[in-house]
């Protein structure tokens, strides 16, 4: 209870003269975390008097139960100011002066063989042991155990931050939810602590607080359009709906019409989360617009292609459909050439990825 012996002495016949002569120690002027009932039971099972020590072991034991309740914590100290002749232990003072009374008197010559009181021995011993159950008793209890003032951080990696919460208050710590970061990861699903600050197994104060870095989803990684056709970008990116593509055109003499000049916003192999909504910017070669020939209906399929391909667009050839024709109507038809066109001819025509101009002929 005190970390020390009750009595010190360069002899052990020193330490048990004060052990029967002297009152032992105040343990709570030591430790004032004894409560002043444990103190009591110490006063008492080392009383000089054994008239005021405990009568047996089980009355020892009925108080050593009942130390530790609240209401006792703080009753009065023990003070045994009157003395029991009858029943105290004998001191070394009280038997020397016996002895000179003896000797006074000239009519006993009988030599009696000297004899050591037991209770010199006993009650030093049942003070010690007394004391050490005490101990023992306060120990298992925690009462005396010190307090833990610092603790290794917890690895509370991979847990949600409402489980993390929990866990830190159970030690005496702080999840600071005010100051979480998220991040985008390669493998962690959202929502999951990534690292913490303090680092895991850093020894911190009791009641510190502990940061944490919180995924914000698993990262996708923009590809890379540059080069490409429109056409096929589009198609690409129909894997991310949450991305949104902006087109721009651009004049361009070295980028053939439809093909991607450059991207922009999320750029080749840039990080971004597919769940939240995001831009992309595509800049294209611009594509050739032209106008449709008047001269082209009545030309030869073979010429009427030509020309179209010559100006940059894509023909497509349609056989129109004589089967509810009759036969003097079919005899009057001209083959082979041109009957019409879509877009119709003098309009104009831009040709993208998948567009053609569409020449119509019998």
């Amino acid at each position: 209870l005190t970390g020390d012996v009750p009595f010190k002495a360069d002899q052990a016949v020193q330490v048990a003269l004060m052990h029967m002569r002297d009152d032992i120690p105040s343990v709570r002027e030591i430790n004032p975390m004894v409560p002043q009932s444990i103190e009591n039971i110490i006063i008492r099972a080392t009383a000089k008097n054994k008239g005021f020590r405990y009568k047996n072991a089980q009355e020892m034991l009925d108080d050593l139960k009942t130390c530790l309740r609240a209401e006792r914590m703080n009753e009065r100290k023990n003070v045994f100011s009157f003395p029991l002749e009858g029943d105290k232990t004998i001191t070394i003072d009280q038997v020397k002066k016996t002895r000179e009374d003896v000797s006074e008197k000239p009519i006993v010559k009988k030599v009696s063989k000297k004899r050591i009181n037991p209770m010199w021995i006993v009650g030093p011993l049942v003070s010690l042991l007394v004391i050490a159950g005490i101990y023992f008793m306060l120990s298992i209890s925690g009462i005396f155990t010190p307090k833990v003032t610092t603790i290794n951080v917890p690895d509370i990696r991979g847990m949600d931050v409402t489980s993390a919460k929990n866990s830190l208050e159970q030690l005496e710590l702080v999840l600071d939810t005010t100051n979480i970061t998220y991040q985008l990861t390669d493998d962690t699903p959202k929502g999951k602590i990534i690292s913490v600050t303090p680092e895991v197994n850093t020894e911190v104060e009791i009641g510190s607080s502990i940061n944490v870095t919180v995924s914000s989803g698993i990262a996708a990684y923009m590809d890379d359009f540059v080069g490409k056709r429109l056409s096929e970008a589009k198609k690409e990116l129909e894997k991310y709906p949450n991305v949104k593509i902006e087109i721009v055109e651009e004049e361009s003499s070295d980028v053939s019409p439809g093909i991607i000049i450059r991207q922009e916003l999320l750029t080749a192999n840039m990080q971004f989360n597919p769940d939240v909504a995001t831009d992309i910017r595509l800049v294209y070669s611009k594509y050739t617009t032209i106008e449709i020939p008047w001269e082209i209906v009545g030309m030869s399929i073979e010429n009427a292609t030509a020309l179209l391909q010559q100006k940059g667009a894509d023909v497509m050839l349609s056989v129109l459909d004589t089967s509810t024709m009759s036969e003097e109507e079919r005899n009057n038809l001209q083959y082979g050439v041109v009957i019409q066109t879509t877009p119709a001819a003098g309009t104009p025509y831009t040709q993208e990825d998948g567009s053609n101009v569409v020449i119509y002929y019998y």
